[in-house]
């Protein structure tokens, strides 16, 4: 695992992340809301995750939507933050929160490693 895009919307939380995974040597950037296309990011930092929290999905759906369809790099693996496993995912996958700093690298090493399934 190298890369990660993180798209929280807790600063703290994305700067604690930021810190620990960095500590594993993996580089991540964090967006703490979401107001325009943030598909040249994905495409210019070509992350192994872009996570992408509910609350922010809910509140810029059809951002975040445009954003998706605007990447061009495609070997990125999305990833819903959320609380409710039964929650309909529009990405590949799905990581439950909250997220535990003791083990956030090595969930997320999981998640690069996993098949994708699209729901």
């Amino acid at each position: 695992m190298k890369q990660i895009l993180f798209i929280y919307r807790d600063s703290v939380v994305t700067e604690l992340t930021k810190s620990i995974l960095k500590s594993h040597n993996v580089e991540s950037y964090g967006i703490n809301e979401v107001t325009e296309d943030f598909s040249y990011l994905v495409n210019d930092l070509k992350p192994e995750l872009v996570l992408i929290d509910e609350q922010l999905l809910d509140a810029s759906k059809e951002i975040i939507e445009q954003s998706v369809q605007n990447c061009t790099f495609s070997e990125s693996k999305w990833v819903l933050l959320t609380e409710d496993e039964n929650r309909p995912n529009p990405f590949h996958l799905s990581y439950i929160l909250p997220l535990k700093a003791k083990s956030i690298y090595e969930d997320l090493k999981d998640l690069v490693d996993s098949n994708l399934v699209k729901n």
